[in-house]
């Protein structure tokens, strides 16, 4: 029953003790005051705890949770008052309950733990230096060091941290002693007002004042006196804590109670630091009426030095006052930031505080911004030798360190079309051979990469599954390839046969199929682009290419057996220029003239100085030259001078890729190629060119443009005349739709060859001066001519020799009454149109004109003008409504 009464009867007596804490019974430092705990063989007293640890408040000063708000406002307000407005200055900041006690490692008082830890605070005001450095230099400058204390958990004091060998034992602190041999102790004492522990069996002794180092040493001796042959471990438990003060301009002045061992360092974080205007480099430490050292924060962040800190002492004051000289530097140097000064410092001081100058920085000066007399500023340059190092500063000057200039001095710079351009060191007599050495270093690196690219082994593809094979079914009907459909990845696009699902199309997508159809017919998107670089109608990843009627000629069925249908697993052979050519013809030296600094340009001939070794274009370098070798692809250069790559293909003796000769037509090319086959059908035969493709798509973009133009204005114009139809946003649709369809349409950049029907043989073909990137087509002769539009059966019949127009018209069951016959039109097999307008075929007219293989007859639909369109849909809305009042009267 006594044990059980015995804690209570003890914090009653704590409760009646003078100056005992009313909360927790624990201080700022972590450690807890003892009220109320019992050990089991000794006397425990209960030393008096400052009234500040138990929330209570001095005159003047509020109660303070280091580091719990953000801004840093918490000032010289009662309880905990908020004089400087920081709740309404940051709204995102937080002041800390004034009954809430955080010692200086953030811990939370009421519940023991880390749970609280200080958030980092918020950004100062700026003064009205820094405000003067930034509409200067257009750089924000900050305080030097007061960086480091938007964190200032970092350097709290550890309530758990070993205490040091000089640390001295006071009233408060706990001693753990433990014993064992002829006698087990194991105690936790605590030292009381008179500086006692009482020791079971042995006594009272006096601990107060001994050096940690010492305090073994002392309760050894005491112990020894009683009993032999023991063992003794002496430690330290939780340590009693002070008050100290901080003063002067601290972020968060005030009376801390922090633990015993606190230092100096430690309690100016636990203030928040120095305020903007406050000194961090004088900081006092005011012991019994005097100052007992001075810190300086410089010495602790450039140079680790933190000698003059010292452990606090009940009542100890800190004073932080107002910040001395300062000065901004500002440039290439390591740490740019607004400084302030100790004394007399010099130029050469600051440099070392700034870490010195960069590496880009120049030799030239420091340039200095000085305040005269509190009245105007003015400018002055100090040099960076011995007596501008010793120059010393003056408060409010800003200095600025410039970067080296970008110049190169003695260096020649090569650029452009080679494989290494750079810088060279340029020497007296230095010329341009000395940094073109030969002609193998004008090949580009992008040149050797696909050259050794070619090399490589090639991927591995897997044949077509059942379910995604392409068939070719004798009587099913090819369709042209649209333009888009070969996209860069080489995967193939959306194509196919008629019927076929996406689903196979998808799955045969990078299977290298493809089908080449004795159509006379070119699929679009074949041609290459203006450099060459592809000499094939397909890109990498291929895809299947069947031939349509819409281009003009036959439709005609893919044969399986054709022996020139690629294999699945066969991956397409490409031939082409791997990189852009060079430009032997020119070449430029661009140089600064140093009298006018003009820029000048001295042209030379690349080939006769690297291939013909012409003295003559040997030109001399200066330093600072720039030489630049150019590609043919930088230039229009003449079609002469170009590398032309033209592929044969169809009833010739040799398909394939050719590079032309210079000189060389089409038709000398041809022969070089093997001359035609006997089944060659020059009339049919296609040669498409890039520069006549992008023409072409310029023309026709031109052509919709002006033609929405008109729609637009006709619309307007109509709109005007029957307003309120309704009629006229189906109309509008329908009008958009069309142009749509208009825009997407792609060039094939076709050249229409002077070929007559029955043409045979080479010396048929016209002497055509070639491009890079031509594509001749040879078909054998198809046995068809096609039919479409407005008939009853659109397709293709056989061809009938001396068969005219009206003949395959009543074939395919003569136009029927939504067909336009008047506007009938024949595709040629060789790319021209011939029209019923266009009268006077051989004095024949246009049904009796004799139609060739591979011909197309269209015969379009009746279209309706927008204009006509709308008066009939007026009237029509206008009868009905007329309609609607009659049958209303009646």
């Amino acid at each position: 029953m006594t044990k059980l009464l015995r804690p209570t009867l003890y914090a009653f007596l704590a409760f009646l003790s003078p100056g005992a804490s009313l909360l927790s019974g624990q201080s700022l430092d972590g450690s807890s005051s003892n009220t109320g705990q019992v050990t089991s063989q000794a006397q425990t007293s209960f030393p008096q705890v400052p009234a500040a640890a138990s929330g209570a408040t001095e005159p003047g000063y509020g109660t303070y949770a280091p580091y719990a708000d953000q801004a840093g406002g918490r000032g010289m307000g009662q309880n905990g008052s908020d004089p400087y407005g920081v709740e309404g200055a940051y709204p995102n900041t937080r002041l800390t309950n004034p009954g809430q006690h955080v010692d200086a490692a953030g811990l939370d008082r009421q519940n023991g733990t880390q749970g609280n830890r200080p958030e980092p605070q918020a950004p100062p005001p700026p003064t009205g230096f820094q405000v003067l450095v930034q509409q200067t230099t257009d750089q924000w400058l900050p305080l030097y060091g007061h960086d480091l204390f938007r964190d200032p958990g970092t350097f709290a004091s550890l309530p758990d941290a070993p205490p040091t060998t000089d640390y001295v034992v006071s009233t408060g602190d706990q001693v753990l002693v433990r014993m064992w041999g002829p006698v087990t102790m194991n105690e936790a004492l605590t030292v009381d007002r008179s500086g006692n522990i009482y020791l079971p069996q042995v006594g009272t002794v006096h601990v107060a004042g001994l050096a940690y180092a010492a305090l073994t040493g002392q309760i050894r001796n005491e112990v020894s006196r009683v009993f032999r042959n023991f063992n003794l471990s002496v430690d330290l438990g939780r340590l009693h804590s002070i008050q100290i003060f901080v003063t002067g301009q601290a972020r968060r002045p005030g009376s801390y109670t922090v633990s015993s061992l606190s230092t100096l360092v430690n309690a100016v974080f636990a203030s928040g630091g120095p305020s903007p205007v406050g000194s961090l480099r004088r900081i006092e430490l005011r012991r019994d009426g005097a100052v007992l050292t001075t810190f300086d924060f410089y010495d602790l962040l450039l140079h680790g030095d933190k000698s003059k800190d010292v452990h606090l002492l009940p009542g100890d004051v800190i004073f932080i006052p107002p910040a001395g000289p300062q000065v901004a530097f500002a440039g290439q140097v390591n740490v740019p930031a607004i400084f302030e000064l100790r004394g007399s410092e010099t130029l050469g001081a600051l440099l070392s505080l700034v870490g010195g100058p960069t590496a880009v920085a120049s030799a030239a000066g420091v340039s200095v911004d000085q305040i005269v007399h509190h009245s105007f500023r003015e400018a002055r340059t100090l040099p960076l030798n011995a007596a501008g190092l010793a120059t010393p500063l003056q408060d409010g000057e800003l200095l600025i360190l410039g970067s080296i200039s970008n110049r190169f001095e003695k260096t020649v710079t090569i650029r452009g079309n080679l494989a290494n351009p750079g810088r060279f060191a340029w020497h007296p007599g230095m010329r341009l051979s000395d940094i073109i050495p030969e002609k193998a270093a004008l090949l580009t690196t992008r040149y050797w990469e696909v050259r050794n690219a070619e090399g490589t082994m090639p991927m591995h593809f897997e044949p077509l599954s059942s379910n995604a094979n392409m068939q070719y079914a004798p009587g099913q009907q090819g369709q042209a390839a649209q333009p888009g459909q070969f996209g860069q990845s080489g995967q193939m696009g959306q194509m196919g046969q008629a019927g076929q699902s996406n689903q196979n199309q998808q799955a045969s997508a990078g299977v290298l199929d493809r089908t080449l159809t004795n159509s006379s017919i070119m699929p679009q998107g074949s041609s290459t682009n203006n450099l060459g670089r592809s000499v094939n109608s397909l890109p990498e990843g291929g895809g299947v290419l069947t031939a349509g009627a819409a281009d003009g000629g036959s439709s005609v069925q893919a044969n399986p057996s054709d022996p020139r249908i690629a294999v699945a697993t066969s991956q397409l052979t490409r031939v082409t220029i791997p990189a852009p050519e060079i430009d032997w013809t020119y070449a430029v030296i661009e140089r600064t003239n140093h009298e006018t600094l003009k820029n000048e340009l001295f042209p030379f001939d690349l080939g006769k100085l690297v291939l013909d070794h012409d003295q003559s274009q040997n030109y001399p370098l200066e330093q600072g030259d720039v030489v630049t070798i150019f590609s043919q692809a930088d230039f229009n250069v003449a079609q002469e001078q170009l590398t032309k790559y033209i592929r044969i293909e169809g009833e010739v003796g040799g398909a394939g890729v050719y590079s032309v000769r210079p000189g060389e037509t089409l038709q000398s090319l041809v022969a070089r190629a093997g001359g035609l086959t006997p089944q060659a059908y020059l009339f049919g035969s296609q040669l498409t060119r890039e520069s006549a493709r992008a023409l072409e798509q310029q023309r026709l973009n031109q052509y919709v443009d002006k033609l929405s133009m008109e729609m637009e204005r006709s619309a307007a114009n109509e709109s005007l005349s029957l307003a309120g139809n309704g009629n006229d946003a189906s109309l509008l649709t329908l009008e958009e739709r069309m142009l749509g369809q208009l825009r997407q349409q792609r060039a094939t950049g076709r050249i229409v060859l002077d070929f007559k029907v029955d043409s045979q043989g080479v010396a048929s073909i016209p002497p055509l001066s070639l491009e890079n990137g031509d594509v001749l087509l040879i078909p054998s002769q198809p046995q068809v001519v096609n039919v479409v539009g407005s008939v009853p059966s659109q397709s293709s019949f056989l061809y009938k020799p001396k068969a005219t127009v009206k003949y395959y018209l009543a074939q395919a069951g003569r136009p029927d009454r939504d067909s336009d016959p008047k506007h009938a039109f024949v595709i040629r097999a060789n790319g021209s149109v011939l029209s019923r307008q266009s009268s006077g075929f051989w004095g024949n007219t246009f049904d009796g004109l004799e139609l060739a293989p591979g011909d197309t007859l269209v015969v379009p639909s009746k279209l309706f003008k927008i204009s006509t369109l709308r008066t009939v849909l007026a009237a029509t809305s206008g009868l009905s409504s007329l309609a609607v009042i009659g049958a209303l009267v009646n």
